[in-house]
């Protein structure tokens, strides 16, 4: 019965893969959704077959599985007389998986020539290409004995050391890596990779005190979560 509840839980999330986020405001934008560029880019990618949120819209679940998520941005590049738009999806780690062609327009009206520069980065099969083979950060090791939620309390004692977009997590005993956690958007969320047992999750804050790693292997299995204090100084 256990094992029912936990399918109908995840099912979701776990097959929501190439959920795209469009922000709320790009970085050339005034104001929120300034040209309606920003319902209009979730309006296209929609067109093309992908579940699209607004930022503000997110559904919390869906951060519990951060690496199923996908980040618009849309990059101007515009002059005096051509508006110039070319739309980048960034994955859970930060790197650019899709770059399109710029989109062009000459219209006079800023609104116009925006929203047509932006629907001329949508033109043609690159999309639908890209969402056809894209795939979820994944490692590909399966010699690990699949772990399942220890039931005796631990907690792990980890210092940090940072790094490019992120952290690696020590064990403060033998000093040796334990797990690499990188940011995203969302404070005191983190994807974190465990580097012993070669597995993608998610480490939250949980408390004042405890962070709190979730890895995932499949949505028969249940979750291995550890609890665990960090020293980011």
């Amino acid at each position: 019965m256990k094992k029912i509840l936990f399918l109908v839980i995840l099912l979701p999330i776990t097959l929501a893969a190439q959920i795209i986020i469009v922000p709320n405001r790009y970085t050339f934008q005034k104001e929120d959704n300034q040209y309606q560029l920003n319902v209009l880019t979730k309006f296209l990618f929609e067109k093309q077959g992908f579940k699209t949120y607004i930022e503000s819209e997110l559904p919390a679940g869906l951060l519990q599985n951060p690496c199923n998520l996908l980040k618009a941005d849309v990059k101007n590049e515009s002059n005096m007389m051509t508006s110039k738009l070319q739309l980048i999806l960034n994955d859970c780690t930060n790197n650019v998986v899709f770059t399109s062609e710029i989109g062009k327009s000459r219209e006079k009206d800023y609104k116009k020539s925006y929203q047509e520069a932006l629907r001329n980065t949508f033109t043609g099969n690159a999309l639908a290409a890209f969402r056809a083979k894209f795939q979820t950060p994944e490692i590909q090791n399966e010699t690990s004995k699949p772990l399942k939620v220890t039931m005796q309390p631990y907690i792990a004692l980890l210092h940090a050391k940072q790094i490019e977009g992120g952290y690696e997590l020590y064990d403060n005993t033998i000093n040796e890596l334990q797990f690499i956690i990188k940011k995203v958007d969302t404070p005191n969320i983190f994807v974190a990779f465990w580097v012993k047992y070669q597995k993608y999750g998610v480490l939250e804050k949980d408390g004042s005190t405890f962070y709190k790693f979730t890895f995932y292997k499949s949505i028969e299995e249940l979750p291995t979560v550890i609890s665990a204090q960090i020293q980011f100084n």
